[in-house]
Formats: structure tokens, sequence, C-alpha cells
């Protein structure tokens, strides 16, 4: 059996010496250090510095915990290949940080533990200050060929590295594949009390992977922490994973929202062609425990199903699923065990490999009571009996293998519609509601129209996205070759003529909250005034700009440099807070959502109603009858009517009952049905028309709605219109 024991000194002649660092795993930087006066000692790091300054930032949550924790060595290892009976490690461990977080617990994590042959040695040796953990392999079967030793590092605390001994030859492993843990806690292998046997590390163990840990107590992921990896790091697969710190704290979902997808959208842009998953907590125990009364925790899976909807990147997983709710798994109320890791490492190894995370009979088994599952236990085992740990370990890693080879396929998520857009229009009557309902009650229908036909042929915009999908996985290339620009304008800060074309395409093939500016464009109503990989603009004649994307640094650049815009529209939520800073303004944010027609089909029109285009003579009607005049302007109205973009409904008495026109953006609105005319679905069949005629000019209809406006969202649901959930805004620019 293979020990593990500390050293002052060497103690004795070893035949081989080499540099610990060249045989360092998990770590990012490599930093050069004198200990006690001596040189050429190695600091593994896990962070970069410009990580752990944005980490220790004002800006952070828990500034002094990152601070300390991200130079701990969670996850960090010395690997070597070797036919040696005994090694010695050379080590400088740090004091002080062992207890940060938990100060009356004995953290058996916070030490040095062994891997022989992809085998856990169940010790752990928590040695302090500077000398050698020897690790004894003459209780060992002597093996006919090298084995393979892994010395797991502190993972609660830094150390240094400087020499590794043996009695025989060293070897470093080849490369392998690498994957990218981003996490809190439980990803740093909190409670599993050894430092090898958190759920990354028992993963890099099975399934024969590079891991490297960016597991942080409390984490809370922040973009400025998060875009310092940028070039240093270039992972085969990324896993997200978001734990319980927000339940903990008091937090508001929509700030939640707005830094969750700030932060995975640099996530996005830094590996956008590598496949990348996004976990939600795990189960709680919340008698135990009980959440903050102030926190929003019960959206933030919401939040996260919503942003990966938006992005084929991104595949979410079910925490629910990666751990069972049972107390035999758990340490405490909130972090598994080591079974509880253990589970977590072979289920997160299934994902990986592009199967479902829990099998049929788990789900079955979890259902059970605790009493009946023990009897189960109990059983004979049967002759189908699950294979052996080692069988299963092969068989993940081997999965793995295939999965990453083939290009993930796997990973990608079903796209939906999750994403939403402002205007500037509030509109007038739904025309649904008794008189008495709506009178007070603003209505607004936008639609951004949406060119995606070829030809005569009008696909929907899904189907584009879907397309668009399929054609870049084709054209995917090999890992190290760096991926397609779609738009050069991100250096310079301004848009290019030559852009327009990319920025359009780059827009159809992402989520349905760049609709408008996508349409605007394609229907030459805008001129882009910024194009970057992470953050867009388009400027209307009418002072109005839209702002789109999730890179809030490029976004504060680029629009440091813009003039103020008289309405800001903003499609990304994650801006807003940009805008408000670069452009100050007191007014209150307006938020709307976000209504699309995905099919290609026109909509049913089932009123008896006579619909024709309306000509300048009904001017000073439409003028008087509109319940939003601050809506459209006498001119705009003119200009509406003179092009026969304003649609009139007319009853079997040859009378106007309501009418519906558009924005100078291009978006539906204007709907109004009047007093004496409504709950005969005459606003159901206005809406119906106008999105008709923008399907025939080959043209996705949508609209963006008040938030508050349930009549109108109920009218486009009752339709088949998409409610898109994602908060949308406009900001009005006073002065």
């Amino acid at each position: 059996m293979a020990t593990l024991l500390w050293q002052a000194t060497a103690g004795e002649a070893w035949t081989v010496r080499a540099r610990a660092r060249d045989f360092l795993s998990g770590q990012i930087v490599l930093s050069d250090e004198t200990v006690a006066g001596e040189q050429g000692w190695t600091r593994p790091l896990r962070f970069t510095t410009e990580q752990i300054r944005a980490l220790s930032s004002v800006a952070a949550w828990h500034p002094a915990l990152y601070r300390s924790q991200a130079t701990s060595c969670a996850g960090v290892c010395v690997e070597v290949r070797t036919t040696a009976d005994h090694l010695a490690l050379e080590v400088s461990r740090d004091l002080g940080n062992a207890r940060v977080g938990d100060e009356t617990a004995a953290l058996a994590e916070d030490g040095f533990s062994l891997d022989i042959d992809g085998r856990h040695v169940p010790e752990v040796l928590d040695a302090h200050g500077t000398g050698f953990v020897v690790v004894d392999l003459s209780g060992e079967k002597r093996a006919k060929a090298p084995r393979v030793v892994r010395i797991w590092l502190p993972a609660y605390s830094g150390c240094s590295v400087r020499a590794i001994l043996a009695s025989a030859d060293l070897e470093a492993l080849p490369e392998r594949r690498t994957l990218l843990v981003l996490g809190g806690s439980i990803a740093q292998g909190q409670s599993a009390h050894d430092p090898g046997l958190g759920w990354a590390q028992t993963l890099r163990r099975t399934a024969d992977l590079e891991v490297i840990n960016q597991g942080l107590l409390s984490q809370i992921f922040q973009p400025s922490a998060l875009s310092p990896l940028a070039g240093v790091v270039d992972p085969d697969l990324v896993w997200v994973a978001y734990g319980g710190t927000y339940r903990h704290e008091e937090c508001y979902e929509s700030s939640v929202e707005r830094d969750v997808r700030a932060a995975l959208g640099v996530i996005r842009r830094l590996w956008r062609d590598r496949p990348t998953w996004i976990a939600t907590p795990t189960p709680h125990d919340e008698s135990a425990r009980p959440s903050s009364a102030k926190s929003c925790w019960r959206e933030v899976p919401m939040i996260l199903e919503h942003i990966a909807d938006r992005w084929p990147q991104f595949e979410l997983v079910d925490g629910d699923d990666l751990l069972d709710a049972d107390p035999e798994l758990f340490e405490d109320a909130d972090h598994p065990n080591a079974a509880g890791h253990e589970l977590m490492a072979t289920r997160i190894a299934r994902v990986l490999a592009g199967k479902p995370a829990i099998t049929d009979r788990e789900r079955e088994d979890r259902a059970l009571p605790a009493f009946l599952r023990e009897m189960e236990r109990r059983r004979p085992v049967a002759p189908e009996a699950p294979e052996k740990p080692d069988a299963a370990d092969a068989e993940a890693a081997e999965l793995v293998e295939e999965a990453v080879a083939e290009g993930e396929d796997a990973s990608e998520p079903t796209p939906a519609a999750a994403r939403p857009s402002p205007s500037s229009h509030a509109g007038g009557d739904a025309g649904e509601a008794d008189d008495e309902d709506i009178t007070d009650v603003e209505v607004e229908f936008v639609e951004v129209e949406a060119e995606v036909a070829e030809a005569t042929t009008v696909l929907d915009a899904r189907s584009i996205r879907a397309a668009m999908r399929r054609t870049g996985e084709a054209n995917a290339s090999a890992k190290g070759a760096a991926p397609a620009r779609t738009v050069s304008a991100r250096t310079t800060g301004r848009a290019m003529g030559a852009d327009v074309d990319a920025v359009i395409e780059r827009l159809a093939a992402g989520p349905l909250d760049s609709v408008p500016m996508e349409q605007i464009l394609r229907r030459g109503l805008g001129k882009l005034s910024y194009a970057g990989e992470g953050f867009c603009s388009v400027d209307l004649a009418d002072g109005t700009r839209y702002f789109f994307g999730d890179d809030v640094v490029e976004a504060k650049r680029a629009m440091g440099r813009q003039t103020r815009p008289s309405l800001a529209v903003i499609l990304s939520p994650e801006l807003e807070s940009v805008v408000r800073r670069v452009f100050p303004t007191n007014e209150v944010s307006l938020a709307y959502k976000l209504a699309v027609w995905e099919g290609t089909d026109p909509l049913p029109i089932e009123a008896q109603l006579d619909i024709r285009r309306l000509g300048a003579s009904w001017a000073t009607t439409i003028r008087r009858s509109y319940s939003f005049p601050e809506g459209a302007s006498a001119a705009e109205i003119a200009h509406l009517l003179a092009k026969g973009r304003i649609l009139g409904g007319f009853d079997l008495d040859n009378q106007l009952v309501g009418f519906i026109g558009e924005h100078p953006d291009g978006a539906l609105g204007m709907l109004e049905v009047f007093p004496r005319a409504r709950r005969r679905g005459y606003g159901s069949a206005l809406l119906a028309a106008k999105a008709n005629e923008h399907l025939a000019q080959g043209w996705t209809p949508f609209s963006q709605v008040m938030s508050a406006n349930e009549v109108s969202l109920a009218l486009h649901e009752a339709l088949g219109f998409t409610i898109v959930p994602t908060r949308q805004l406009y900001i009005p620019m006073e002065g």
C-alpha cells in the first residue's frame, strides 16, 4: 500500500532530481518565487494576476475571500510516470488560508493526497511549512510497466514547489483534452475531505481529462475576472457551475440576470467554438439552512435557462440531475460529501459524453422512500448488475474522448426563443377588452420587420438559426485555428459598409433579442454605428439608437466615442448600466416584452372586417382617435398614410372601426379599435392582417409590448406569437 510521509529534508541520496514545474498539471500560470532566500521555486496558479486583481476589487461580492482562495491550489497536482518505489516532492505550503470561509471546520481538503494508476489512496497528509512530501510505493505490488503517480496539492491554500526526487526514471504525461471548470465551493472541492476527491478532480482521474479548476468559494462570476483568460486558456470543453451563493444573500432578479448575462457573454466569446455546459445549482436542504428572505435564488435556474436557449453553444444541465437529494450524499445543507462528489463526477462524465446525466433506473430509484431503497440494496445481485467501477471509469473516458473528437454534436441545445427588445413606441387600445377595462391602459404593438427570405421563399427565424448552425458545424476548423471573424470593425471602433452584411447574418443566426436591429439594417431604416464581436449599435434618423450585445467592456469603450442619443433602445439588459454610466439620465427605464411570429403561414382572420390601406384623407381621424398621440406625431402619421402603411378596418356598414400602423423603425404599432366596436375580434383581425402584410414581403412579424399590458400580451399569445421572456427596455434621454 502506498503511503505519504513528511520530511524536513531530503534525507537520502536520490537517483533522479528534476524540476517540479515540469510535472505540474491543472494550473494556468507558473510564477517564479524565492523561498527563504533560495531561488528555483515555482508557484502554480489557477487564476491569472489580472483575474486575482479583479476578484479582489470592490466590484466583487467577497473580495477578501476571493483573493485568498484564488491563490489556492484546488485541482492542481504533480503527475509523473515512473518505475520508482520512492518519490519526494519539495514543497513550501502557505499558512493561514485553510480556515477561510469556515473557522470551525478541520478541512481535510487542505493537505496532500495521492493517486496511483488512476486509483485514489485514501489518506491525506496535512503537513505545513517547507519540506518534502514523500511517496513510498514499496508496499505496492511491483508493476511491469511504469506507474502513473499523482500528488494533489492543497485545495484551500497555496504552495510553491521546487524539485521532485525519485529512485528511478521520471516522465511527464502526454497532453490530454482540457476541461475548464468555472464554479463555486462545490467545484473547488469543499466537503470532499480530500484534495483529490472533489468532483472535478475525480473527473480528471476517471475521464482522463486535463482539468483546470477555477472553482472558488462563494463565487459570483464577474466579467472582469473572466476576460483576462483570453488567449491564456484554450479548453476543449467548458463547464460553468452555478452554486447556492445567491440564496444566502440579498439579491434582485433584474441585477442578477444582468450580471449572469454579462458573465456568460464573456464565456461565449472567449470560447465560441467550444462546447459549453451551464449547470444550475444542485439540491440543498432548505430546512437546515434557510435561504435569505431577500434572495432571488429561485429565479436563477430560469435565468440560466433563458440565456442557454439564446445561444446554441450553451447546453443547460439541471443540477438536480447531477446530485440526488439524499442526506447520505451531503456533508451539510449545501455541499456533497465524498460520495456526493463521486456521484456528480460520474454524471458529469455522462453529460460530457453526450448522454443524459441520470439513467431511467436512477431516476426511479431516487423517487423511492429510503426504506425501499435499502431493501433494493439488500437484494442479491442480478446477472445484469452494473459494471465495476473501473470498467465504468474506462467507459466514461472513452465516451468523452469520442464525443469531443466528433465535435460534440450532442452538446448543442435545441434553440428556443428567448430574447428581449425594447422600442420607443407605446401603443393604444388592444381592442379586446371592455371599454372601462382599457380606457387608461397603454397598449403597444411594435413589429420590426425581419427579412428572412430568398427569392419568394419565406423562412422563419428559428429555421435560419438552425441552418446557420449546421453550416458552422460543417465548416468548423480543427482546434488551434482562429475562429472566423465576421466583423472586422471591432478594433477600429466604427462600423464599415463592408461589414453590414456580415453583421446582419450574425444577428440572424443569434437569439431573437437582436431581431429589431437586424431588420432595421436589412430594410435600410437605420445606420450601423458600431460593429464588434460582442456589441453592436444602430442609429435611426430621429436620434434613436439601438444597443445589442453582451460584452459590457467593449460596449463601454464604443459608447464613449458616440454622441448622446435621443432615445436608447436596449435589446440586451446587461447594457442598461453601461448606457446610464456613459449617458447619464434621470429618466425611468420602460420595460417591454417581445412577441414574435416564428411561423411561415399567414395568420387566420376570423372577424368579418373589410381591411384596406388608408389614404391621406384619414389623417385627422387617426390623429384624433389614437389613444396614445405621443406615440406618433402628425408628420409621422401623414408620412405613413402617404406610403400606404396604415391599415383600416371597416364593418358591414362601411364604417371605420379601427386601424393599425407602423413606426419609423419598421415596428408594428398604433393599433386602435374604437370603443363602440370592441370585443368583436376586430383587434385580432387588424393585427393578423398587418402581420400577414409583412409576411408577404418576406419579413418576420413581431411586436414589442409594455410589460404591464396583459391584454396585449394575451392577444398576441392567442394569435400564436411567441412571447420572449427576456426583459428589454428603452430609456428616454432628456436634453
